[in-house]
């Protein structure tokens, strides 16, 4: 499911995300952690440790990220990512450096819906990339270049620390802290998730 967590079928059409013996879903309301490995460090603190889910391969990851940005733009903007739609595909040009994927846990309520935010450079600029993708889940928000594009003058490795993506993004660089992840890996790799609630 691309656009959006609920669908048909059990759990009222809700995914259950299992991790070995632990599951985490949504029940309409909540997001709802069932786990094994519980501790709580400091009285505002509670982590959880999921067991490890399925194998996933980082790039595929990225991939479908930019699958879905693909999938709603504009027909004008598509024969400047011939190469983009190889990538996609068939995973042709992975052999090439591929950008970092931003992450940040933003505060904001709880929203059982994907959605995705499309930004493209309209006009030509050496440094900011053609096409920007945001992935938003709940308070986790992705952000992400659109790689290949023949709009694109240079590699964008490295474009979210680059000071014209900064001043035109500036809603990013004041959001949260943000946190790098490499998809560029080509070999599957188990998810053990670890997540940390504070109260405050």
């Amino acid at each position: 499911m691309f656009l959006g967590t609920q669908g048909r079928g059990k759990n009222n059409g809700r995914p259950k995300l299992k991790f070995g013996s632990d599951t985490l879903m949504h029940d309409g309301q909540k997001v709802v952690v069932q786990a094994h490995a519980v501790s709580k460090p400091d009285a505002d603190t509670l982590e959880v440790t999921l067991g490890r889910g399925a194998r996933l391969v980082p790039m595929s990851v990225y991939r479908a990220l930019v699958k879905i940005v693909v999938s709603v733009l504009d027909e004008e903007l598509l024969p400047d990512l011939t190469k983009t739609f190889e990538w996609v595909r068939y995973g042709l040009h992975s052999d090439q450096p591929l950008p970092k994927v931003e992450m940040a846990t933003i505060d904001l309520p709880p929203d059982p819906s994907a959605q995705i935010t499309v930004y493209t450079r309209r006009t030509p600029h050496p440094r900011l990339p053609h096409v920007i993708g945001e992935f938003r889940l709940g308070c986790y928000v992705l952000v992400f270049a659109v790689p290949f594009s023949t709009q694109d003058q240079w590699g964008l490795v490295g474009f979210f620390e680059d000071v014209n993506f900064q001043d035109t993004f500036r809603h990013y660089v004041a959001a949260a802290q943000w946190t790098e992840w490499d998809l560029s890996g080509t070999k599957p790799m188990a998810l053990s998730p670890r997540l940390r609630f504070v109260k405050g």
